[in-house]
């Protein structure tokens, strides 16, 4: 964690020197000529502006339940480009949503939003159990009448995969949302 807030701290520095060698100078963007002061000055605001980046990343640390946020919305979407309906409707079958069918396909791909990486150590061990579907306890999907069976440890290992992706994503939106917030407070800090 430490390393992402470094890197948005820096990228954060170079953004807000670009921003005050164009802007507020009214110069083109060449960094090197700016005082080592002002220089200074700039890192400093944008160290205090990036803090919100820090709590953010501590906030998420305390409270990992934060990332579902995200990781439910913007991670699902995401998955989209990723092959999620296609391995989410080879997976996971349904008795009454199959009798609500109409065109012979129903997209299963929303059950993602039911499993978070705490849930694959439960979902391998389902797997090594054969995949059970008549017993309510083993099944990991715990949502009406949905079961989930794997064809081969490769669909497994692809499902455990897009969990851990949709998760990252939800990192992500967390960091680059308050980064640009960052960002923005240090630009209007050295405007003024």
């Amino acid at each position: 964690m430490l390393l992402i807030f470094i890197g948005a701290y820096f990228m954060g520095v170079v953004v807000t020197l670009m921003y005050y060698r164009i802007v507020v100078m009214h110069q083109n963007a060449q960094i090197a000529k700016i005082d080592s002061a002002t220089v200074k000055k700039i890192m400093g605001t944008t160290f205090a502006a990036f803090m919100v980046v820090a709590i953010t990343i501590f906030a998420l640390a305390i409270n990992p339940g934060l990332i579902d946020i995200f990781e439910n919305t913007i991670g699902y979407s995401a998955l989209g480009m990723w092959g999620l309906r296609e391995l989410a409707n080879t997976i996971f079958k349904s008795n009454t949503m199959g009798e609500m069918q109409t065109d012979g396909v129903f997209d299963y791909s929303f059950l993602i939003t039911r499993f978070g990486v705490n849930d694959v150590s439960e979902i391998n061990k389902y797997f090594e159990s054969g995949c059970d579907q008549r017993s309510t306890e083993t099944n990991p999907v715990k949502f009406m009448d949905f079961t989930m069976k794997f064809n081969d440890e490769g669909q497994l290992f692809d499902f455990n995969n897009l969990i851990y992706l949709k998760h990252t994503f939800g990192h992500f939106t967390w960091v680059y949302l308050t980064s640009i917030v960052s960002i923005f407070i240090s630009m209007i800090a050295v405007s003024m």
